[in-house]
């Protein structure tokens, strides 16, 4: 405020000639007035704000009116008490921010602030009253059954993913929140394959808290940190599921060890057999399996002979004449190779020849290395004989696995002996070229020997066995029948047929044991015979035990039939010595037999050992003695040969 001179205000060099007293009578004035005017301002402010304060109640008011009903509606159609709560924070929400429902658009605030990505829209301006429906099962009829194919952190649990907003920063928001496996199937049962989930990151962990804390916390997964956000802590979720994981016995066994938590977690376990019992009405059930098969792939029909030969090939796998194999995605390769061929034959049925067809060519993709160890048979690069008889020497029968194609293939078991005190060396393990099943198998072959030759007198002598041409590792006890039957040929001077193979495996009584891959050896020796050619006598000896488990392709079907292939079953040694020489079996105190010429030479050659030695009889035992008196062989041994010889 200015002094006045007359109408028009006063310079300052008009003020400053003024007396002091007047001076002071103006600033007076001029406080008087300005405090007039500071207490109207103040009156003005006080009642805007009790006017705004009064519209904003009345809208408020107005609003709750159209808003309230509307809320409760909804909240009334749900009986829950968390979403009664969050529906009355809802109403008050919108009833205290109504500035949103106002109309933004041109605003120069909002334009500013889209510029920096802090408000990209009006239609965001909702954002906070949004509903994100993690998961959905009311269309579910029962219990959700989730099966996890990949059972990662994520997939598992869920999470929080982060979204890029236009300044470049990384943002999230409850609408973000993605649901996993584990909260999809709540309520209900998850399926997923243990070992891929012990492979992954941080999921056999997470798993364990989980399942031990019944709540499913929602995190953003960040392994690497590499981007940095604040993170949203939803709350904890209920968690009711029965996991149900799938996986081989050995992780089983080892969990069960080596982690305490397992056996708390997952307490009942389910084994799965590989191979079924043959029911009543098999063909009923592969028929209709095919016919489910039709139904999926458009393949062409199938007669009853198709579906035999089916169920054949299901028992070949499962390698049991009463059982058929469990895994039926194989037979369904199966059957479509056999549609395949009948269509290009042009067949409108399949047939049991389109099935053999199949199952030949499905041989012939994979028989390259068989196929090349027959051409070596064939130009004597092996040596395998069929025909004939020899004194020491036997064709065992071995099986070769590679991935889903097994095969079996003849060798040549040989028998040396002689006069000494080695005892039966394994030339196997003297090489480390055996496994431990092939060395027990050589140690029962001794017990053979005690028990049938050494009751009446010691055992004094020196032998060796070997698988010929073999340069890889041997493991199994297949050969033990084999390998005894041969060394008794050496000691005895009985020659063994050469045109039969023989497998089993013998205990210490001499009773003959089954054996796996019998079919597979019986195949291998008869294509190797096929190839040599046949003499109507060539054959192979298996267990009798094993005839449940010769399930044979046609074509070696057909050649037993027409008599040119053979197959027997043994169960004892002696069994196997009478087909091998012709001779008879007999006892150790009957000479013309072969356990009396095998017993006679044993005690020729104590005699010369006696004789050599000039030593009492009884010091001669170091076959079966135990004690400190034993004598010692003076060859050095490699460590671990403790059972190598007798």
């Amino acid at each position: 405020m200015l002094p006045k001179s007359g109408d028009r205000p006063m310079s300052a060099e008009e003020f400053d000639t003024l007396a002091s007293e007047k001076k002071e009578e103006i600033s007076r004035n001029q406080n008087e007035i300005g405090q007039m005017v500071s207490a109207v301002m103040n009156q003005q402010r006080e009642i805007g704000q009790k006017l705004r304060e009064e519209v904003r109640n009345i809208e408020r008011d107005f609003a709750g009116r159209l808003i309230g009903p509307a809320i409760d509606a909804i909240k009334n159609h749900y009986d829950n008490d968390k979403l009664s709560s969050w529906f009355v924070k809802l109403k008050e929400h919108m009833i205290e921010h109504l500035q949103r429902f106002r109309d933004r658009e041109g605003g120069q605030q909002h334009a500013f602030s889209a510029m920096f990505g802090a408000m990209p829209g009006p239609e965001n301006s909702f954002t906070d009253y949004e509903i994100n429906v993690v998961v959905d099962n009311s269309e579910l009829h029962g219990a959700p059954v989730i099966s996890e194919e990949s059972p990662n952190y994520k997939n598992l649990f869920g999470t929080i993913y982060g979204s890029m907003d236009r300044a470049g920063r990384l943002l999230t928001s409850f609408n973000n929140i993605k649901a996993g496996s584990l909260l999809r199937a709540n309520g209900g049962y998850l399926v997923f394959n243990l070992v891929e989930a012990l492979m992954e990151p941080l999921v056999w962990k997470e798993l364990k808290r989980t399942l031990k804390s019944g709540e499913l916390e929602y995190h953003i997964y960040d392994p690497f940190g590499v981007f940095a956000t604040s993170s949203l802590r939803p709350e904890p979720i209920p968690l009711k599921v029965k996991l149900a994981v799938v996986g081989n016995p050995l992780i089983y066994h080892l969990l069960q060890i080596y982690d305490e938590d397992f056996p708390e977690l997952f307490k009942v376990k389910a084994d799965f057999s590989p191979d079924l019992d043959k029911v009543d009405n098999v063909e009923m059930v592969m028929a209709r399996f095919v016919q489910k098969l039709r139904s999926q792939d458009n393949m062409l029909p199938f007669d009853p002979g198709a579906i035999a030969e089916l169920i054949k090939i299901g028992s070949r796998m499962a390698g049991d004449k009463e059982k058929v194999t469990s895994e039926l995605s194989k037979l369904a390769d199966m059957a479509r190779e056999s549609s395949f061929w009948a269509a290009r034959q042009g067949a409108s049925v399949v047939t049991a020849e389109h099935v053999l067809t199949a199952t030949e060519e499905k041989i012939y993709r994979s028989n390259l290395i068989a196929e090349r160890m027959r051409e070596y048979i064939a130009n004597g690069t092996l040596l395998i004989s069929t025909e004939g008889a020899l004194i020491g020497q036997l064709n065992g029968l071995s099986i070769i696995q590679l991935g889903d194609y097994a095969f079996g293939r003849p060798s040549r078991i040989t028998a040396s002996v002689g006069i000494g005190g080695s005892g039966v060396i394994n030339i196997e393990r003297e090489s480390r070229l055996s496994g431990n099943s092939f060395d027990k198998a050589m140690l029962i072959l001794e017990g053979y020997l005690r028990n049938t030759y050494a009751k009446n007198h010691p055992l004094v002598l020196s032998a060796s066995i070997a698988m010929e041409q073999s340069y890889g590792m041997i493991e199994g006890d297949s050969a033990t029948i084999a390998e005894l039957v041969c060394l008794l040929s050496a000691f005895a001077g009985i020659p063994l047929r050469q045109d039969i193979a023989i497998t089993g495996s013998v205990n210490q009584w001499g009773q003959v044991q089954a054996v796996g891959g019998v079919t597979q050896k019986v195949e291998g020796f008869y294509a190797v015979c096929k190839l040599l050619g046949f003499t109507g006598e060539q054959g192979v000896c298996i267990p009798e035990s094993n005839i449940r488990n010769l399930i044979l392709r046609r074509e070696v079907i057909d050649a037993i039939r027409e008599g040119r292939f053979h197959v027997w079953a043994v169960r004892s040694v002696d069994e196997a010595m009478e087909l091998l020489s012709g001779v008879q079996a007999g006892s150790i105190e009957q000479v013309d037999t072969f356990h009396g010429r095998v017993d006679q030479r044993l005690l020729e050659m104590l005699d010369i050992v006696k004789k050599q030695r000039a030593v009492p009889h009884e010091r001669e035992a170091p076959f079966y003695q135990t004690g400190p008196e034993l004598p010692r062989d003076p060859r050095p041994r490699l460590p671990g040969d403790e059972g190598g010889r007798i």
